[in-house]
């Protein structure tokens, strides 16, 4: 009897012991890991603000009489048939077709050179003369943004008449060369329209950056960085004329994206809107752009140089195994899963901030969260007044860093001779770019910035 009693209290001792410990909690999990901080986040703008870029374009006179000569060449008109009336005629190209401005119209000057023979009673009489065509082209923007051109023969003036020879005798024959300019001015003006359609083909180069403006731009393989234009809208400033240069801008409405990681999906291009003229000529832009780093891209990039850090003090040591980084309220929450003489995780919290100093983002105000500071001061106070959240801060702010500096690098690179379409290059110089606001998004650390430069497309080719 007085052995069993003895054996309850043993066992009261050990359950009361269990209770105590239990209580204090032993066993529970505020002992063993620091409870994850809730996620949450605050309402932030979805999209940035709609930002105006205007292209100019400039289409060189040269270009013109370059291709027109170059399609223009050899014979415009041949009637090698003498038929009834007995007339053999040929007009040749006879030299460098010359072309000049005006407000809406162009001008051509076309030599061309003559020959006539003439079948007469008892022998043949042949003929030579030069002249010069004058052509007048005005054209008109259509609302699916195609040229319309009417091509007209002007005038002519004769450089040399031509006169049949018939013995020692000379005839003018400026009546029939009249007949030739007649026959020969419908092949040139359809020649010529032709060719403006094809040299001021805007229909083309305007869809063409349409279509280009849908696709992201890979501004960097090595840091994994796409530009997505998202245009809105487009329109054309009148055409005018600059000494030997057809100017006109393209004026586009975009929303322009930065994005950091796996390539952004390219977005069904959207029909080009019908032609509308602007009066907006301002060469410069100014581009409001949301930039975003993935808390999988961020944690990626921490990883980088936090993965295997190790902090000791005396025998003990911790080291840093895997990040996980999400967003709560306005502040980064990083857990840094540890092993070695903690195996869990300690949650870090930190506002991140652009720093204009370092051209940078870094995390201001970083602190333990409240669960791993009460854990750390309970079971491993050493490791909580240590180095070890500078040792985290400082790694965060150099691996996440956003270095504005290399940023205008590669956009500026882009913008140097981007080929749109075959001839038709686009050049542009960025003079500026800054960061204007830091959000955190339910799934990425998103920034406004805001770029300045001027753009011009080049025609030709």
């Amino acid at each position: 009897m007085r052995q069993f009693s003895h054996l309850m209290k043993y066992l009261l001792l050990i359950l009361s012991a269990v209770h105590i410990f239990a209580e204090c909690g032993g066993t529970g999990k505020n002992t063993t890991q620091p409870e994850r901080p809730m996620e949450s986040y605050k309402v932030i703008p979805t999209e940035n603000e709609i930002s105006e870029v205007n292209i100019p374009v400039r289409i060189d006179k040269n270009e013109i009489e370059r291709q027109l000569n170059t399609q223009l060449s050899g014979d415009f008109y041949n009637d090698n048939k003498a038929d009834d009336d007995g007339l053999l005629v040929k007009a040749t190209k006879g030299g460098n077709i010359q072309v000049e401005f005006s407000k809406d119209e162009i001008y051509y000057r076309v030599p061309v050179n003559l020959w006539v023979q003439k079948s007469l009673a008892v022998t043949t009489a042949t003929a030579r003369g030069s002249i010069n065509m004058v052509f007048k082209t005005a054209y008109q923007l259509q609302n699916n943004w195609a040229l319309q051109t009417q091509t007209e023969l002007t005038g002519y003036e004769w450089t040399d008449k031509p006169t049949l020879k018939v013995g020692f005798a000379k005839i003018p024959v400026e009546s029939i060369a009249n007949i030739i300019l007649e026959r020969t001015k419908n092949q040139v003006t359809s020649a010529i329209d032709a060719q403006v359609k094809n040299s001021l083909n805007l229909n083309q180069t305007v869809n063409d950056i349409w279509l280009q403006l849908h696709k992201p731009v890979e501004l960097s393989p090595e840091y994994r960085t796409w530009l997505q234009p998202n245009p809105q809208s487009i329109s054309l400033t009148p055409l005018e004329i600059d000494g030997d240069t057809i100017e006109t801008n393209v004026h586009v409405r975009v929303r322009p994206k930065i994005s950091i990681g796996a390539p952004p999906a390219t977005p069904l291009a959207s029909q080009l809107p019908a032609f509308q003229f602007t009066n907006d000529k301002n060469e410069e832009f100014r581009l409001n752009i949301t930039t975003e780093v993935p808390f999988a891209e961020a944690e990626n990039i921490a990883l980088q140089g936090l993965k295997g850090e190790s902090f000791s003090q005396g025998s003990r040591t911790v080291t840093i195994q895997d990040i996980e980084i999400y967003g709560q309220d306005e502040k980064l929450v990083v857990g840094t899963e540890t092993t070695g003489a903690y195996n869990g995780t300690i949650y870090l919290k930190g506002k991140p901030e652009f720093s204009e100093k370092r051209n940078r983002i870094e995390l201001e105000d970083v602190e333990f969260d409240f669960s791993s500071k009460k854990f750390l001061l309970n079971s491993l106070s050493w490791l909580f007044k240590g180095k070890f959240k500078t040792l985290v801060q400082d790694n965060l702010d150099f691996q996440l860093g956003y270095n504005i500096e290399m940023m205008k690098a590669l956009i500026a690179e882009q913008l140097d001779g981007y080929v749109i379409a075959p001839g038709v290059v686009l050049n542009g110089k960025l003079n500026d770019l800054a960061v204007q606001k830091v959000y955190i998004a339910e799934d990425a650390i998103r920034l406004t910035v805001v770029l300045e430069g001027n753009l011009e497309v080049k025609v030709g080719g």
